[in-house]
């Protein structure tokens, strides 16, 4: 979902009119920012990532929404636009890799699975 978002940005700066999906609600921005700044949030980052999380841009988010939903303000619509994509942007590069790949297959890769089936049974009477 990220990568065709990120890909309506032209080169002047100027974002198209589909990249609107990205912008949330007023209120999710505000809860967002609320959550962000809880005590047991602050401590769950810092448990966590070994930091303070920092919230300022959810409520400078929220300020941006509120300017675009009531005064139509274009400035505060694209500000929040380049905010979404700035969040998608740094969650896709953070994220790190679920396994390391591999360069060459397994050694044994060709030998059969072993099943219950095909393993010889041992009676102990």
């Amino acid at each position: 979902m990220a990568a065709p978002m990120l890909k309506q940005i032209a080169g002047d700066g100027n974002v198209k009119e589909s990249s609107m999906k990205l912008i949330r609600s007023c209120e999710e921005y505000f809860s967002l920012w609320k959550d962000c700044k809880s005590w047991t949030n602050k401590f769950h980052e810092y448990y966590v990532h070994g930091e303070w999380p920092v919230c300022e841009q959810w409520k400078e988010d929220h300020h941006n929404c509120m300017l675009w939903t009531e005064h139509q303000s274009k400035t505060a619509k694209e500000a929040l636009i380049q905010s979404e994509l700035h969040r998608l942007k740094a969650k896709n590069d953070n994220s790190p890799p679920v396994w390391n790949l591999r360069t060459q297959p397994c050694s044994d890769w060709t030998m059969p699975a072993l099943n219950d089936k095909t393993q010889p049974s041992s009676k102990v009477s």
